[in-house]
């Protein structure tokens, strides 16, 4: 475990550096939905034999350990699954409390004082507008007060005026601070479960119900993450099966953390590096191995929290600070904790990342990609945590080919000065001798017979053709396999012309570099339509001069306009296909400039709150994962006490909160399950952390954060 976390922290260390966090880009929200709910469920059913206080064995397939409980459901722990189901039943009543019952107070309101607007004074609407929407300034949060939104609102968030926000607050600051002192226990709900589940261990006695334990105090001493191969500790695991592991690990640990750095950085109106994030989590994973420490990643409710009040990194200090206490003089205290309790916590949780809203919004408006996001979902729970990360990649890339299958392809028309598409606008005027078509898209194996067949198709609409003109405006490139294939359908049209008008310049270079600009019937594909008709009907009589074109064409995404010339026109459309050569986008430690600016007046007080509030959270929520990675849980708190800081230090987000995560835990658990001694599996986890920590600064460093674009959000949901 230990050498995981240091594997995963090398590999994201290592994408930081190369930079690339555009990696994430390409995992769509569908794809990741999928997966991240199907995660959801093996994190319930990886926790069913600690409710019920059973031994189910390892089995290579998750719904076997459902059949294994059902089994032996007659030997259960009438305590254990007493205990567990009380849990669950008052931490899902917190939950949907803090969502629809107790209101909302903004945190601020209880600190700063109230917004004065003198209404007498406002004479007109402009000096209404003016009292009622107000700038924020520098640095200020955006005035939304939740804990935590779904995309839709994250993506639709719109500031709050003050005057309304103080209509519709409770204006009493007593209320308001009982209202937020109740949000604030539902928030601590992990902590209320493992004190009830402390009182009922110690009632009931641990020959009754299994409970967790002695834990050592203290804080680990530093070692090689790698001591596990160099002490003949790990015997049963090949260092090319860690290497597959901390690869998928490194993935996820980045796409879920992104995700949410993003977010917030819309709320609270900064940018996010994916290159830092890279680095940040890359080194919050490769230093922490050295200190024991288990793969970390963003972690959901943690960050809902941290972010209602946080202002800068400040309180994932205050947070380690708090934990590394715990860790020093409050671990004799977790002795009675039942199991049952940490797997409540965990059940409870893995239900929460089940996105039911998503898949119902994605059944409404758009079919076919809740079609990516089920596929995605039901082969993670089939398969497993690993091969359903497989099979949801495969689900990204076929629901991409899809997409791309089939390009619009239609005749354009004249109208007036504009050409439109011709279907859509009967009263458009086409040539007789000549077709005009368009593509939008670029063309690829994939779908570049498909586009040939619709020109084809229209050229047997068209008896008396004798030339083809394709408006390429919105072909932005050709692989190979479209290349070639023009030349067999210049054969196959022959002697009909073929020629290319509006080309960007990226698409004419290719064109050129191809050779195939020497086969078209008019070797310039950046002319306009006008133009290019005029050259296909001055090559039908030789010797006649080209007749000067009475208007030059410009196209934007619906019509195509004369009014601009050839060179402004190529000026205004040209988008290079390649980005140019990516740089720092900025400093490493640039997001640390809030320290030379921090007002202790201001901030240090709501920085002081999140920091508290986070620590009380993550403590029981670490010693819980700590059961799902199947390693003690004192590695838990070594991942609480060091990784939050580091990540403040090289990370872009200001209150993203790294420790342990559900989802990456389950697959360090799936990594190590199968792992026979604990001593073995703490190694492996460390040295796993290691390696993710140098692939995500490898990807960092590479500036390869755009990789998270290809990876849609339907199939990891």
């Amino acid at each position: 475990g230990i050498f995981l976390s240091f594997y995963i922290g090398l590999i994201n260390l290592t994408l930081g550096c190369l930079q690339l966090g555009v990696i994430a880009d390409f995992f769509s929200r569908p794809v990741m939905g999928g997966f991240l709910s199907g995660g959801g469920v093996l994190i319930m059913i990886s926790q069913l034999g600690s409710w019920f206080q059973l031994t189910l064995p390892s089995t290579s397939y998750p719904l076997e350990t459902v059949v294994n409980l059902c089994r032996q459901i007659r030997d259960c722990n009438t305590n254990s699954v007493i205990v567990g189901g009380v849990s669950i039943v008052v931490l899902s009543v917190m939950k949907y409390a803090k969502q629809h019952w107790i209101p909302n107070p903004s945190l601020t309101q209880l600190f700063d004082e109230p917004l004065a607007v003198d209404v007498t004074a406002i004479t007109n609407q402009n000096d209404m507008n003016a009292a009622l929407v107000q700038t924020p300034t520098e640095g200020a949060q955006h005035p939304t007060w939740g804990f935590s939104l779904d995309d839709q609102e994250y993506a639709s968030l719109e500031p709050v005026p003050p005057m309304i926000k103080s209509n519709s607050t409770v204006k009493h600051k007593s209320r308001q601070v009982l209202f937020f002192v109740l949000r604030t226990i539902c928030d601590l709900g992990p902590l209320v479960i493992c004190l009830f589940g402390i009182v009922v261990g110690r009632a009931v006695g641990e020959k009754q119900i299994k409970v967790t334990g002695h834990v050592p105090q203290g804080f680990p001493s530093p070692k090689f993450p790698w001591y596990g191969y160099t002490g003949d500790i790990i015997k049963s695991v090949d260092l090319s099966d860690v290497t597959v592991n901390a690869l998928s690990i490194a993935l996820i640990v980045y796409m879920t953390s992104i995700a949410m750095a993003k977010r917030l950085a819309l709320r609270d109106g900064y940018e996010v590096s994916p290159t830092n994030e890279f680095i940040g989590l890359g080194m919050a994973s490769a230093i922490g191995s050295f200190f024991q420490v288990m793969p970390p990643t963003g972690g959901m409710s943690r960050t809902a929290v941290n972010m209602q009040s946080a202002r800068t990194q400040l309180a994932s200090v205050i947070t380690v600070t708090l934990v590394i206490l715990v860790l020093m003089v409050g671990t004799d205290s977790l002795y009675f904790l039942p199991k049952a309790s940490l797997a409540a916590i965990i059940i409870v949780a893995g239900f929460w990342l089940i996105e039911t809203d998503e898949a119902k919004w994605l059944y409404r408006s758009k079919r076919d990609e809740f079609y990516v996001w089920l596929a995605s979902f039901l082969a993670t729970i089939g398969l497993g945590i690993l091969a359903g990360l497989g099979a949801s990649i495969v689900c990204s890339l076929v629901a991409l080919m899809i997409k791309t299958k089939r390009p619009l392809v239609y005749a354009l028309g004249r109208s007036g000065d504009l050409y439109v598409n011709a279907q859509e606008n009967p009263d458009a005027i086409t040539e007789l001798d000549t077709i005009v078509m368009r593509v939008e898209g670029s063309l690829y194996f994939g779908n570049s017979e498909y586009a040939m067949q619709v020109i084809l198709a229209q050229v047997v609409l068209q008896d008396k053709v004798r030339a083809i003109v394709i408006d390429a405006t919105y072909i932005h490139d050709m692989d190979a396999t479209t290349l070639q294939m023009m030349d067999t359908i210049l054969l196959k049209l022959s002697p009909i012309k073929l020629a290319f008008a509006n080309a960007q310049p990226h698409l004419a270079h290719v064109i050129k570099v191809s050779g195939l600009t020497d086969k078209l019937s008019v070797p310039e594909v950046t002319e306009s339509i006008d133009h290019t008709i005029a050259r296909l009907r001055a090559l039908e009589v030789p010797g006649v001069a080209m007749p000067i074109p009475l208007r030059l064409e410009t196209s934007n995404a619906m019509t195509t306009s004369t009014n601009t010339a050839p060179d402004e026109r190529a000026t205004l459309l040209y988008k290079p296909h390649d980005d140019p050569k990516i740089k720092w986008e900025q400093p490493w430690l640039a997001h640390l400039n809030w320290i030379p600016h921090y007002n202790l007046r201001r901030d240090l007080k709501l920085d002081l709150i999140a920091g508290v509030t986070v620590a009380m959270m993550i403590v029981p929520q670490e010693i819980s994962l700590a059961n799902i990675m199947h390693v003690p849980p004192q590695y838990g708190l070594y991942t609480a006490a060091l990784t939050p800081v580091l990540y403040a230090l090289f990370g872009s987000s200001r209150v993203l909160s790294v420790a342990n995560g559900a989802e990456v835990s389950l697959m360090v658990g799936a990594a190590l399950q199968n792992i026979k001694t604990d001593q073995e599996r703490v190694a492996v986890g460390i040295f796993l952390s290691f390696y993710i920590g140098l692939i995500n600064l490898t990807l960092g460093c590479l500036q390869l954060g755009v990789i998270a674009d290809f990876f849609s959000r339907p199939v990891m949901g």
